[in-house]
Formats: structure tokens, sequence, C-alpha cells
């Protein structure tokens, strides 16, 4: 007797979801996830969720892994060079509990990962702020099996890079909180804040308010007619673009939601699978206008984006009025009696008791649904159209809309998979049954895997006197599988006729079969962990100093300019190095001539590129290599993996990294060292005692901020467009930044400078303060770096001479230049200036 469900599907993408906490992570699995994305205690980029101690990691990949999900452990933090060992230890205890791959950011700690722990998998990270072809190809090369997308990149540019990457998974977002700013590239949290976003600490300075300014005369040039939270974004929802996605043949479909509550992950995790499947199954993808609601009913920010996967811009991406959860509109304000404390609504959605109800989305004050009257009688729920009276302690205006923010029974439903204890992830298996006179039952089980046990009973078959044994009774006891993981996909059943065994005995070797199959479901995806006698002697000679050869070097001043005109203004000045923007290259607004006299005095011209390169740009850059070459530059500054490699065909030219690597310890060094890279500016975010531990390498360039703003993030998405279309209906605002200059004023009147390119649309915030560390410089002329860079923005142009001359005397410890500058000091003083990281140190 056979019983099948053997129908062809097509193959899916994987679903990726979060989970913050035991009660998450049971609800994704329960709810359809492949995969489970989760942090341990220490070194997760969500550090105020719940997250995982050993003990609960090993449980839930055991539970994961019997229910055929994978687990993926988000090691996705920098780590300072004295958490480095702990780090590792954290990864060896993930490892042998068979996670299945390990997500990372910090470079440094991905190389030794792929050193000692072969057999785990390797994620790169959206932190790694990996957007174009030759990224992800680079870290390919070194070992990652997967890449985690930019959330920048459009559908078009994801198939492009799918298309051209082999042997490499690739995987983005699909749900969930954005960044305002490049995942990896924003600083605004910790340089304002002290809670650094790169450790996992951000404490979102995106979703306060802002003013949009002049920065020239400090007057507001918007209106606040959208909103006042500036750089808050919607959150991401691409539900209908499924079938696109699923084309464009991206490995993993990501969930944001580690900070959410099990109920969020339950509920977006169910309706992505159902849609997927769907898809698999090749019916026509029509999303429900119900399953919207619940998936906004459950979190969202002002409504939905595509994002940049959807080609949506400006503020369709963004929830300028409210970076709260705004839940769907429920009705409008038709009467309110004060006294009474009763408002009468029209519904436009269903309201029933228990569910919460405000006055808008930004407000703090809201109402639980606890008496509802139609036309007078006691109601338990309203539907659509009809007008109801409820019971309130809020005041409210006719004419008010209503937004339902919370929805009792859809919360209680998705409870489910974590409250009720009933599985509903179920494995599909195949059932061998073969029983015989004399004999007892012989029971294999395969399942999906192609994992195969058999197991026999313990009773033989006897002949049937009364009551015979039936193939269709046996099934029945079969596909009896309970509350376990399991269901029976297909059953062969092969048996002698008049045969008599008590349903007994093939229940208990059912159950041992079970049994067997899980164990096997574990076994097989053990992997090899190290006697922990061993890791620690590894672990150990990884932090030998005996072979590092420190060579004293003498610093030199490098400075970055933020165009070409500048650098005929200060050639005959003090320095050894100067940083040049792209762009003006390929305008043909540079001289070779200036270049090879500025070479001639012994100093060096990189050419500055921006850190984010996308498709046009990579070819732009590699159309005008023999041109970069001809002019005679020294090497390149570089903000991305992806340009390492571009310039290894140049002779004798040298690859500065930027901040943007995030350089935080001595194995990121190493590990940029082993690409190619000659140098780098040290993070922003370092101490200057951690800085002693970084930057001994003879070889290796490095650089550490001295004076200048320093940028606090970068974005694609352009605030003076959004809001100034539509405040000046008949003026196209684009380009405007080329004519204007742009601040961000925060609600105690602090002033972010903006910066736009307009050949990218990216703008960058800067920091308010200008960092200045020329009364501390006694203490910073100790280290053993190569360059002390200083980082020219929206300086008067006047003062840069003296601010040059300043550092330049200060490298040769002649302190009286405090005195012979102090007007510019005080000056600083005045406008404000931070010492940034160096002194305080960062969370």
């Amino acid at each position: 007797m056979e019983s099948t469900n053997n129908k062809e599907q097509r193959k899916l993408p994987e679903l990726l979801a979060p989970a913050g906490s035991i009660n998450s992570f049971i609800a994704a699995v329960e709810s359809g996830a492949d995969a489970i994305y989760l942090g341990a205690k220490d070194f997760s980029a969500r550090q105020y969720a719940e997250n995982f101690s050993d003990k609960d990691l090993e449980s839930a990949v055991e539970y994961a892994h019997i229910r055929g999900v994978n687990v993926y452990l988000a090691v996705n933090t920098l780590v300072f060079e004295d958490e480095l060992s702990k780090a590792l230890e954290t990864i060896y205890k993930a490892c042998c509990t068979n996670i299945d791959a390990i997500i990372v950011q910090d470079i440094g700690v991905a190389s030794k990962v792929i050193e000692i722990f072969p057999e785990i998998g390797l994620h790169a990270s959206t932190q790694m702020t990996v957007h174009n072809f030759e990224g992800v190809n680079l870290l390919k090369k070194m070992g990652f099996k997967r890449i985690v997308l930019s959330r920048e990149l459009t559908l078009t540019q994801i198939s492009d890079i799918v298309q051209r990457a082999k042997d490499i998974e690739l995987e983005i977002f699909v749900h969930g909180a954005l960044c305002v700013s490049y995942s990896g590239q924003c600083l605004f949290s910790s340089m304002v804040g002290g809670r650094s976003g790169n450790r996992g600490r951000c404490a979102q300075p995106c979703r306060q308010k802002y003013k949009l300014i002049n920065w020239n005369n400090g007057q507001e040039v918007y209106n606040g007619e959208l909103g006042d939270y500036l750089l808050s974004t919607k959150d991401l929802c691409t539900i209908d673009l499924l079938s696109d996605i699923v084309e464009s043949g991206v490995h993993s479909l990501k969930i944001e939601g580690r900070m959410k509550s099990p109920e969020y992950v339950a509920t977006v995790t169910q309706t992505y699978r159902k849609y997927l499947d769907a898809i698999r199954a090749g019916h026509k993808m029509e999303v429900k206008k119900e399953d919207i609601d619940n998936l906004q009913l459950v979190f969202n920010r002002g409504g939905f984006t595509k994002g940049l996967l959807g080609g949506e811009k400006g503020n369709s991406l963004m929830s300028m009025e409210t970076p709260s959860h705004r839940g769907i509109e429920g009705g409008r304000v038709i009467e309110f009696d004060n006294k009474k404390r009763i408002v009468k609504i029209k519904l436009s959605t269903n309201i029933k008791h228990g569910d919460v109800i405000k006055l808008s989305p930004g407000d703090e004050e809201s109402t639980t649904v606890t008496k509802i009257l139609i036309n007078g009688e006691k109601v338990e729920s309203g539907k659509t159209e009809d007008i109801v009276e409820i019971l309130t302690k809020q005041s409210w205006r006719k004419g008010d809309l209503v937004y339902k923010v919370y929805d009792k029974k859809l919360i209680q439903k998705a409870s489910l998979p974590y409250s009720s204890g009933k599985l509903l992830k179920k494995v599909p298996l195949i059932a061998e049954f073969s029983l015989s006179y004399g004999n007892p039952i012989e029971l294999a089980l395969v399942d999906e895997d192609g994992n195969k046990v058999k197991v026999r009973g313990k009773r033989a078959a006897e002949e049937a006197q009364k009551v015979k044994l039936i193939p269709e009774k046996v099934l029945e006891q079969l596909e009896s599988m309970g509350n376990t993981p399991f269901y029976l996909e297909k059953t062969e059943i092969q048996m002698d006729d008049q045969l008599f065994l008590p349903l007994s005995e093939i229940n208990d070797t059912r159950r041992k079969a079970i049994e067997e199959i899980i164990k096997e479901r574990i076994k097989r995806r053990e992997k090899k962990c190290e006697k922990e006698k061993v890791f620690k002697g590894k672990l150990t000679n990884l932090f030998k100093d005996s072979d590092r050869q420190i060579i004293k070097k003498s610093p030199k001043i490098s400075v970055v300019l933020p165009n070409f005109e500048l650098l005929l203004k200060i050639k005959n000045l003090d320095f050894a190095r100067v940083y040049i923007p792209w762009n003006q290259l390929f305008e043909d607004k540079i001289i070779p001539s200036v270049i090879e006299k500025i070479t001639l005095k012994g100093k060096e011209v990189f050419i500055a590129f921006p850190r984010i390169t996308m498709k046009s740009e990579m070819e732009h850059i590699y159309n005008n290599i023999k041109k970069i070459e001809n002019y005679g530059f020294s090497g390149a500054l570089i903000g991305n993996y992806g340009l390492i490699k571009m310039f290894k065909i140049l002779k004798d030219f040298k690859i500065q990294a930027d901040y943007s690597f995030n350089f935080i310890n001595r194995f990121t060094v190493q590990a940029l060292e082993n690409m190619g890279v000659n140098g780098a500016i040290l993070s922003p975010e370092l101490e200057l005692k951690q800085i002693e531990n970084i930057i001994d390498s003879n070889r290796f360039d490095t650089e550490i901020f001295v004076h200048g703003r320093i940028p606090l993030m970068i974005g694609k998405y352009c605030p003076i467009r959004s809001v100034l279309q539509d405040q000046n209906k008949n003026e196209n605002p684009c380009y405007i930044c080329k004519k204007n200059s742009y601040g961000l004023k925060d609600r105690t009147g602090v002033i972010f400078p903006m910066e736009f390119n307009p050949g990218q649309c990216h703008f960058e915030v800067l920091n308010s303060k200008v960092l200045c560390l020329a009364w501390d410089f006694e203490e910073v002329r100790k280290l053993n770096s190569k360059f002390f860079r200083i980082n020219i923005t929206n300086e008067d142009e006047r003062n840069i001479p003296d601010i040059l001359d300043l550092y330049s005397k200060l490298i040769e410890n002649d302190t009286k230049v405090l005195e012979k500058y102090k007007q510019l000091l005080e000056k600083v003083k005045m406008e404000g200036f931070t010492r940034g990281h160096y002194f305080r140190g960062v969370e």
C-alpha cells in the first residue's frame, strides 16, 4: 500500500528569520523559517536584545537541526584588541554546538575564523558594506561562503551581481527596519552619544527630530510640512516583489527584527512563507490586504517602503511624521463626548475588545478597547463601515484619524507557535514497513536529506485467530506522529496476510524509529570541534608578540582635500601626503605637471575614491586607469573592498584604506595587509591606549585622525530633494546642493553640516564639532604612526595653512606653536570641538 504526495516544486531562496530570544526562536522555526540568525550574549550587533547563553544556543541548534533549519550566529560587531581572545572563544563554543555559520563584520575576526574553524560557514555582515561585484569576489576568494549585500542596492543591481558572482551565496534584506546610512558606515551614535552602532549599541539618532537649515546663515529652509524626523526611514516590506526577488537568484531572504517580539517574528515569517510557497507551487501571487494589514499591525514606521530594492526614492522611503509604530488606519472620529469620555468613530477596519487605538502615530497615549457600542447596544466587535462608540480616557476631535496599533486576536494567534506547545514545523519522512509470520516489525525511516534508520520490533507476528492486522490499520498507527516534528509523506507496507500483532507494538516501534532518525539528523550536522586544549594552544600562538619587529617611524602630516583647487594653494606647505577627490580627475581639472612638481618634492599625491562605488563608478575607474597612471599619482585612498584589487596592474602604486574599513585591531591590519593594502587610517572609535597595540607593523602605513570634522553617516537618500520638492513645487531641488550648504539642527540646537556628492546623489552628515587634538598632541605624538591626518571639509580656506603649520610644528614637539595660533584655537573652542574617543572610549 502506498500513500504519497510527490509533486515537483520550484527551488526557492532560503527564508531567514531573526531571533532575539528563545520564544522568538521557536516562533521563527515553527512559522516556517528555513534558517534563523541570532546573537550570543557578547559581540552581537543587537546588544540590547535578550540574546542566547551557551546553554540556550546548544539547545536551540539541536531543536532547529532536528527540523531541518539552519542556525547562524551573529558575531557581527567590531572587536577591540583586548576582546579578540574572548570573541574567538565565543565562536569556538558555538562551533561545538554545531552552529551552521558565523556572521561577522570585523574582517580581522573573519580571517581567524577561516584559519581556526575551516568547517564553519562564514557570512559577511551587511555592516561590511559590500555593494559591488568586486567586493563580493574578493571576500569569496578570502573564504567567505555568503555575503549580505548592502540594502541600498536595487533589484537590477542585485541581479547583475548574482549573475556575475559564482560559487558564493548572496543574501538580501526583504523586511524590517532600515538604516538611513549604509550599514557599517555610521558613527553618529558613537561620536554624539558614546554608543557605537558598529558594536551593537546604536542609540538611533536617526529617529530624532531635525530642522533643515542653511549652513551659511542658520535659517530654516523647510517648513516641516511632511514631519520633522528627516532621517527616519520607513520599514521595508517587499512581499509584493517576491516573484521578482526569487527570479533574481539570491540565495537568502532576510527578515530584520532581533529586537522585535516573538509575535512579530511569527507573523512576518508566516506571511513570507505563505507567498514563497505559492511561488514554489507556481501559483500567481496576489497579496491580500489582510496580510499587509497584519504585517503593519505587528510593526511599521509610517507605513511600508519597498526601499531602494524596489526603486523607491526620496520621501517615499521616509517616515518623517513619526519614528514609532503606526499600525493601520482604523477610522475617523465623528463625535467626542468629553463628559462621558466616549468617542464615536466610523470604522475603516475591524475593532474588537482588547484592541488598542490611538489618535496619531506619534501620540504616547492610547486607548485599549474595553467597551464598544453600536446604536446604544454593547457588542464584542465592530466591522468596517460600522459607526461605533468606544469608552476612552483620551481627548479626541471631530475629523481626527484613528489608528489601530494592536490587534489582540492577531497577537494571540501569532503567539501560538511558541506558547501552545503544538509543533507546526514538520519534516517529511518515507516509511518502509515490513512484517511476516514469526518475525518482528522491520521499520525503516528515510528523511528529506537521505538519512535512513532501520529498527526491529520486539514481538514476533502471530497467526490471526479472531482479528487480523490490516494495512490500513498499520498506516493509521504509523501516521500517528503526535507532537513530533515529522509527518509521513510516503509509506510502503509489505506484510503477510492473516497476521496478528498488538497495535502497541507498532506504536513502540514507530517511537523507537523516530528517536533514531532524530539522532541521525543531529549527527549528520555535527562539525569537527577540536578539544579545548588544542584550541587554547592555537589561541596562545595567535597572540605571541615575539615575531613583531617594531620599527620607530618618523610621523608626517597627511591631508584630505575636498577639491583640487585647494592643492594649488597649499602645495608648498609642510605635509607628506595629500588626498584629492576622484571626480575632478575625470573632469580633466587636474594638471599632471602640478602632481609632478609636488611628488618631486618628496610628497605623495593620492587620488581619493568614495566609500561607495557602484558598478557604473567601477567601470568609470577601470576605463581611466591609464589616466591615473599617466598623471603620476603615488597611490589611491579607497573606501570599500571592491577597490582593493583595482590598481594592482599599476607599478609602485600604493593602496591606503580609509576609515570606512573600521580598522579596530591587529587582525584587521593583518587581513588587509594580506590582501595587498599598504596602509590604513585607524578607526576613530579607538582610544589612544588601544591604538598603541595595533600600529607597530613595520610595513603598514598607519594614519590617525588628529583634526577636522569626522563624517558621521553616508546615505543614498537625499533629504534636500525629499523635503523641498514638495514644499517648492515649482522648483526642481535636484542639484541645489551645489549652490547652497545645508545642515541638520537637532532638538538641542546643535547643527550638523551636510555634504553632497551630486554625481552619486549620496549625502554625508558631518560631526557638529571639529576634532582637535592640538592641546593633547604630546600624548598623540608618542604613538608610532606613519601619518597624522587632517581632514578638510567645510573649513574656512584661509585657516588651512595655519592648521597644517600648527600640526607640523606639534609633530616636531614645538609647543610654542600653541601660543602662535592662539586666536585660531580659541575660535575652535568657541565653535565647539571634540577629542573624539581617544581619551573617553566608546561602548
